[in-house]
């Protein structure tokens, strides 16, 4: 078991009797006692270790106890330390206010060895606990870089698993989907309806497979490398996206309409990739009618507040937070997709720019998309 570090108190007179007597009443504590005989050995102990308390004569030769306590104040490692003025002699209020005013936590003009050994006590017991608290949190830093540094190894390892495992996985996907076109291309009119569904099922498969190998990529390499940012034009930003989604927009009979966009601060390829995850399930997760999505732009203070509404299925209240996970799914049915990362890669995005994103929604009343990025 570790023991209490003993700690040390300062003792300021010029009369060495006095000095003794109160060595006397305190050495029962068995604590460090230090004994100073004038200010200027007093400031000299002062600078060369940490006191628990000092007990100070307030009349002295060269400098009288005020001054000395107006000294110990104006430095800022002993600032804090406790002062308990001693004097034999009784002084006027003004000049005892005078005391408090300089941070003395108590003034004594008559010794009872009791009542000076505990009060002196309270002090001791103070500086241990503040050292005691100061080890603990040392060692709590110390136990936090470790375990940081492990995280960020673990991380990196599993960043460049996630990497390595996707570009592996990029040449066999496309040799699946390549043949099995080729197949649907050669034989589609020799196989029967079960088998030519079977194959739409197959390329279908692969190629969503292909996108999740691509999100995770994505995903794993955002915050890899420092953000970049310029001042980029909203439109183009928007632009590009829309012609990222041009099969889908054309395939789903979507109607896409924008308020005029800002110039903002960012970084263009990640903030089209915002835009175009947002856009491709508000398009994804229609209703009956063709999807309608209208894009906004609104100030606020130091930033851009960018709306994304739709005229889907919606989203429950309940499910507001947990479509920015990665691989949720809300939808069981078909023809929702099945579990993806595209929100999480969004918020991530934002999130990086110093910007939050979230979602108002109800089912059967479509989904309205915020996010914020900063205007300069």
């Amino acid at each position: 078991m570790e023991l209490t570090p003993k700690v040390n108190i300062l003792l300021v007179d010029d009369n060495p009797g006095k000095l003794l007597a109160l060595e006397t009443i305190l050495v029962d504590l068995d604590q460090h006692i230090i004994k100073a005989h004038s200010a200027d050995e007093a400031l000299t102990q002062l600078l060369r270790q940490e006191f628990a308390v000092i007990l100070l004569d307030v009349r002295m030769p060269d400098m009288d106890g005020l001054a000395l306590a107006e000294v110990i104040r104006s430095h800022p490692r002993t600032a804090q330390t406790p002062i308990i003025f001693i004097s034999a002699v009784e002084y006027a209020a003004g000049q005892i206010f005078k005391g408090y005013a300089l941070g003395a936590v108590d003034y004594l003009h008559t010794l009872i060895p009791e009542v000076l050994r505990a009060k002196v006590a309270v002090f001791v017991k103070l500086a241990q606990t503040t050292a005691e608290l100061r080890r603990l949190n040392t060692h709590l830093e110390q136990q936090v870089a470790a375990r940081t540094t492990q995280f960020q190894r673990a991380s990196e390892d599993l960043q460049q698993f996630a990497r390595l495992s996707a570009h592996d996985f990029q040449e066999p996907l496309r040799q699946v989907i390549t043949y099995a076109q080729l197949l649907q291309q050669r034989y589609g009119n020799k196989l029967d309806a079960g088998a030519e569904e079977f194959m739409g099922y197959l390329v279908a498969g692969a190629k969503r497979l292909q996108q999740l190998v691509l999100d995770l990529l994505a995903y794993t390499e955002l915050g890899i490398h420092p953000l970049v940012t310029t001042m980029v034009e909203g439109e183009a930003v928007l632009a590009g996206a829309l012609s990222d989604l041009r099969g889908l927009i054309a395939e789903q009979g979507a109607t896409i309409t924008h308020d005029p966009l800002p110039s903002l601060r960012g970084e263009a390829a990640q903030l089209q990739l915002v835009f175009r995850n947002l856009l491709a399930n508000a398009i994804k997760f229609r209703a009956t009618l063709p999807p309608i999505v209208h894009i906004a732009a609104t100030p606020q203070g130091t930033e851009w507040v960018f709306t994304v509404a739709d005229n889907g299925i919606g989203i429950a209240p309940q499910d507001h937070e947990r479509i920015f996970r990665v691989f949720q799914r809300l939808h069981h049915q078909e023809p929702y997709p099945k579990p993806g990362i595209g929100l999480a890669i969004c918020k991530k995005i934002i999130e990086q720019h110093g910007g939050r994103i979230w979602v108002e929604s109800a089912p059967g009343q479509g989904a309205t998309f915020f996010f914020t990025v900063p205007a300069r």
